[in-house]
């Protein structure tokens, strides 16, 4: 949330600040995420290449379930990843959830942060 922008922002500009916020989050998933999670697959080939059995029609249970579980654990890393980002989002807009409701004399500037 620090990349979102100067404060005060119009409504109407939060979303698509939101948006482009999430599209340069998944540029960052895809292009270098992802791109390092396939190079370790390949640095590590000999580890895992061993499940695949190397006669003909030969059952492929091993090696499904080895990629089965790689699924799980990276999916659950992402799902961590979205629940931090949610309650930074969180957090961010709950800086100002008293509104303007001030007691006192308004002074200008007294609500940035």
């Amino acid at each position: 949330m620090q990349d979102f922008g100067v404060l005060p922002v119009l409504a109407a500009e939060i979303k698509p600040r939101l948006n482009a916020l999430c599209a340069a989050a998944t540029d960052v998933l895809i292009k270098e995420w992802l791109a390092d999670v396939a190079e370790i697959f390949l640095e590590k080939k000999y580890n895992w290449s061993q499940y695949f059995e190397t006669q003909p029609g030969a059952s492929t249970a091993m090696i499904e379930k080895y990629f089965r579980s790689i699924n799980s654990l990276l999916s659950k890393q992402l799902r961590i990843m979205i629940i931090k980002t949610l309650e930074d989002v969180k957090d961010f807009f709950m800086q100002y959830d008293a509104g303007n409701a001030f007691e006192g004399d308004y002074k200008d500037l007294m609500f940035l942060k």
